[in-house]
């Protein structure tokens, strides 16, 4: 498997948005996996 990295140039608004998605991504991660362990506690199986 070939990888390529890449350095990203971001001026200061770029890098306060890229800032704001990651925490919503991980505030997503964070209520999906809410979810899914009340679901198992319940005895939910998929």
């Amino acid at each position: 498997m070939k990888s390529i990295r890449t350095k990203l140039k971001l001026n200061n608004k770029q890098k306060t948005l890229m800032a704001q998605h990651a925490g919503y991504s991980r505030w997503c991660y964070n209520w999906g996996l809410s979810l899914w362990n009340a679901a198992d506690k319940d005895g939910y199986q998929p």
